[in-house]
């Protein structure tokens, strides 16, 4: 929150349940189109998905959170935090993905 200089306030808080619904519903939509590339890529061992879900979340999330965030002026490190957890959720995803038949 320091970062990004957010301040919590109370308003905030009311409003958390909606960006909760809203988060599930983007995050299944992600998990639907790494789906779609394990799927494409015929991927059955782990260690497959794990590439997969490394090159998804490098060259798609990593990217559009790095020019994002170059334009605001955000400094590099809130880059990598922010892109990380991305990338992490979809190599876990596609992991999960590919060994589950």
């Amino acid at each position: 929150m320091k970062g990004h200089g957010i301040i919590p306030n109370e308003e905030d808080k009311k409003n958390m349940g909606k960006v909760m619904a809203m988060t599930f519903v983007l995050c299944f939509i992600g998990a639907m189109v790494s789906c779609y590339f394990v799927y494409a890529v015929n991927s059955w061992t782990w260690m497959t998905g794990a590439k997969i879900g490394l090159v998804a979340g490098c060259g798609f999330s990593g990217v559009a959170i790095a020019m994002n965030y170059m334009y605001t002026r955000k400094p590099m490190s809130l880059i990598i935090i922010d892109s990380s957890y991305h990338v992490i959720g979809f190599i876990i995803c596609c992991v999960i993905l590919s060994v589950w038949r």
